[in-house]
């Protein structure tokens, strides 16, 4: 189909002014050239010259991308040391969960070491307070973190870097 432009019985600003009964309401697609050029210039077209060769398979790379938060959800700011997750991995329990918590409230405080870490989210992830207490000890003897406990109060923890071996 060859496009062709509506005439036009009223006066659009986009009218063109040397014709003014020529109404353009779209422009062609650029599939409308391609396919002019190879019917004005290239009368016949070998597909055999064009095609790749027997065997020869152009990998392509897909284009996906990790899922990323939307609006309102919560999301963990990084970047997060690997070698500090490995090393809270290999503890027992829920150490790992905990430290993951530890990093995301630090990514809420704007990247703040020293954290409030009350049962309330944890909750969230579904650590009870017997795990809570439990986690914290492994992290701290790990030197991933210090505690400041007081009786009857939240602990304030402080994410510590990685420690070097000695």
């Amino acid at each position: 189909m060859i496009w062709k432009p509506n005439l036009c019985a009223h006066a659009h600003p986009t009218c063109a002014p040397a014709h003014s009964n020529l109404c353009v309401s779209a422009p062609p697609s650029p599939l409308i050239f391609l396919w002019l050029y190879l019917n004005i210039y290239m009368n016949s077209i070998d597909i055999k010259k064009i095609a790749l060769p027997k065997g020869k398979v152009i990998k392509t790379k897909p284009k996906r991308k990790l899922p990323r938060h939307h609006g309102n959800e919560h999301f963990l700011k990084g970047p997060v040391p690997l070698d500090w997750l490995m090393i809270a991995s290999k503890l027992p329990g829920k150490s790992c969960q905990v430290g993951n918590v530890l990093w995301y409230l630090a990514g809420l405080n704007n990247s703040v070491p020293t954290i409030k870490l009350t049962q309330t989210i944890l909750n969230k992830f579904g650590i009870n307070r017997h795990c809570k207490y439990r986690a914290l000890q492994s992290l701290e003897q790990a030197k991933l973190i210090t505690l400041n406990r007081i009786h009857g109060k939240n602990p304030t923890v402080t994410i510590l870097p990685v420690p070097k071996d000695e």
